[in-house]
């Protein structure tokens, strides 16, 4: 499953990439983010080429936690999320682009199952496969309200 999301964002491309890749502050930006935490207890939580973190959500009244990895880490204008978690590899790419006073970006998402029972899933979930675009507009809702309440905007 593939599917794409833009948004156009009031503010530099440099703000718009900084609240994206803040991780300490995601979680005070995206409600469904109830923390976020290095791969490996005691590291430092760093946004760079090759880093780990793990990801605690709460979706649909349950606690989720996935381990992305960081890469292809272009500063303010792309990087890429990864993950492989029940039997899918998730790969999610941003890109940045400036604008008169704003900032557009785009994430390419892809969810491709990597196991039999994985792609059986796939079919019978099928009507579901809406959900993960549907949330993931829900954190760029929650990334532009914080950028638009900020002092500086």
């Amino acid at each position: 499953m593939r599917f794409t999301i833009e948004r156009r964002f009031n503010a530099p491309r440099e703000v718009v990439y900084e609240a994206f890749t803040d991780l300490a502050r995601l979680p005070d930006r995206i409600e469904a983010i109830d923390r976020i935490e290095p791969e490996n207890e005691g590291e430092p939580l760093r946004f760079q080429d090759g880093s780990a973190f793990r990801e605690t959500r709460t979706i649909m009244g349950k606690q989720a936690t996935e381990t992305m990895r960081i890469e292809d880490v272009l500063p303010q204008q792309r990087f890429t999320l990864t993950s492989e978690s029940h039997g899918c590899a998730y790969r999610f790419e941003h890109t940045f682009r400036e604008g008169a006073g704003s900032c557009t970006v785009t994430l390419e998402g892809e969810c491709r199952p990597t196991t039999l029972g994985a792609r059986i899933m796939m079919v019978v979930f099928f009507p579901m496969r809406g959900m993960m675009p549907k949330l993931i507009n829900k954190d760029f809702d929650a990334i532009h309200a914080s950028l638009e309440s900020a002092p500086d905007a």
